[in-house]
């Protein structure tokens, strides 16, 4: 899926397979990323309370939370 910034042009390819592959290898520096920070806060602290296996539930999830991020932030899907 393309998203377009329709304040400069600026576009994005999301799809659901590279946040997911992204986010189960990188964990939460993937949101870091993306510049989505309050997943990344989020995403740490769940990590560190479940010593590490909310990386591999998070990743089922990404696609949804990063398509939102910017959805909120006014991008429009091409």
């Amino acid at each position: 899926m393309t998203i377009i910034n329709t304040q400069n042009n600026h576009s994005e390819d999301i799809s659901y397979l590279d946040t997911f592959i992204s986010t189960l290898l990188f964990g939460v520096l993937y949101f870091a990323y993306r510049k989505i920070w309050s997943h990344f806060v989020i995403g740490a602290i769940l990590a560190v309370m479940t010593m590490g296996i909310s990386w591999l539930l998070y990743p089922f999830f990404s696609y949804w939370i990063v398509k939102g991020h910017y959805l909120k932030e006014g991008w429009i899907v091409e």
